[in-house]
């Protein structure tokens, strides 16, 4: 999947700059700590080249970390029933723009700090804007924690709350029984009584065709968006 398959490239072009930018640095060092000892040259021969060993070995991890991480998201989004990648596509372009987020009936797919992860609407529980912040917590059937930074693309502006009710009701709309909003009483049974939470939650799940075709007649894609 194009989009999903560039959110994971972003990853690794971060790596790639992180770990350039540290080496650079770190020649430098070398490189001021130069001495005019004759056996010096030697010495720094065999730091550059376990340098440049520590590079490859820490973008190799990095690499494999970010490319099993997309594997399992594409995997995990075409395990939802009904699941379309066409369609999938085609709703992403609609939705606001974010940041390392997709949005979609199916499911949020988000970039962390290195890995890509998909989170299918139908599995969660519970979600919430953290207070003070552009941020989602989402728990998940598997009780999972999803930490999401909601950010609008700049072309789109910079009132990020309109993205994080966007996400909140598109939630709703697809999982009509999870439960959106923060209280104590939630944090508290999703603590100590998570089989009360699911029970709870249990309900109707609209499915992806429907929605898709309820944003489009209702122009949700844009009212959502306010």
């Amino acid at each position: 999947m194009k989009r999903l398959r560039n959110l994971a490239q972003k990853s690794i072009y971060e790596i790639v700059i992180i770990v350039a930018v540290a080496l650079a640095l770190l020649l430098l060092c070398i490189f001021l700590l130069r001495s005019d000892a004759p056996d010096y040259f030697m010495v720094r021969l065999i730091l550059y080249l376990l340098l440049f060993l520590m590079v490859l070995v820490t973008l190799a991890i990095y690499t494999v970390l970010v490319v099993c991480s997309y594997s399992s998201a594409n995997k995990k989004l075409r395990g939802i029933p009904g699941f379309s990648e066409e369609r999938f596509e085609r709703e992403i372009e609609r939705s606001p723009q974010l940041r390392s987020v997709l949005i979609s009936s199916d499911a949020i797919c988000y970039r962390g700090s290195v890995v890509v992860k998909a989170v299918p609407l139908k599995d969660i529980v519970w979600a919430y804007q953290e207070q003070g912040k552009n941020m989602i917590q989402i728990y998940t059937r598997d009780k999972q924690k999803h930490s999401i930074d909601v950010f609008l693309k700049k072309q789109m502006g910079k009132d990020h709350e309109k993205a994080v009710r966007y996400l909140l009701r598109l939630i709703v709309r697809k999982n009509k029984n999870a439960i959106v909003g923060y209280k104590d009483v939630y944090a508290d049974m999703y603590k100590h009584d998570f089989n009360q939470m699911l029970m709870r939650t249990h309900g109707v799940i609209v499915d992806s065709v429907s929605l898709e075709q309820e944003y489009i007649e209702n122009d949700y894609y844009h009212l959502d968006f306010q």
